[in-house]
């Protein structure tokens, strides 16, 4: 029995959306940050001591180490802004134009009882293709506010934007994932 059938196409707001989910809210199978999260969280400490050690120069050690701790200040702070920028604006937009095609062409969801079924048209080779997920299969799904994002593994995930469920209400699709997923589905803090 089909509980749920809608056909979507990836866009790059949704793909954006999921890259910066996978930055910095989604969190490894063991609970884990992700590593762009430590690696900022690194940069900032060192920012703020940095920071901390050009007030101590100039208010309690008369300038005695002259402008090192500034310059490393400024030098630390702009790989900082650069990761950011890089990882936030840029990557997203190099990393879409890899996958436009395979996320742009129409993928046909089926959730049955027991599995999401996905269909799609493979036109190079004029044929269909046809995966099939028993929900014990899928790690991990979440629900931010434009999608819901179905993990097959940790890199891996199926895109269902919101806006292309049809007569499907969100709601109704939220509460099925959680139920067939058992304890491995999450919706976004920023939902």
């Amino acid at each position: 029995m089909e509980k749920f059938k809608f056909t979507t196409k990836t866009n790059y707001e949704v793909f954006r959306d999921y890259w910066m989910f996978t930055l910095f809210e989604k969190r490894g199978a063991n609970g884990s940050r992700s590593g762009f999260v430590k690696y900022m969280t690194v940069l900032i400490v060192i920012v703020a001591a940095l920071a901390v050690l050009c007030v101590c120069n100039a208010a309690l050690m008369g300038n005695a180490l002259g402008l090192i701790p500034l310059i490393l200040l400024i030098g630390i702070g702009a790989a900082l802004v650069s990761a950011l920028v890089t990882a936030t604006k840029s990557q997203p937009k190099r990393q879409y134009k890899l996958v436009q095609e395979a996320v742009e062409s129409p993928q046909n969801y089926i959730f049955t009882e027991e599995r999401m079924e996905v269909r799609e048209y493979i036109p190079e080779e004029d044929r269909e293709s046809l995966a099939e997920f028993p929900y014990e299969k899928i790690i991990s799904g979440y629900e931010t506010q434009k999608a819901f994002y179905l993990f097959i593994s940790e890199t891996e995930a199926f895109l269902i934007p919101k806006d292309q469920l049809g007569e499907i209400h969100p709601k109704a699709l939220e509460a099925f994932l959680a139920e067939k997923l058992n304890g491995r589905f999450s919706v976004s803090k920023k939902s």
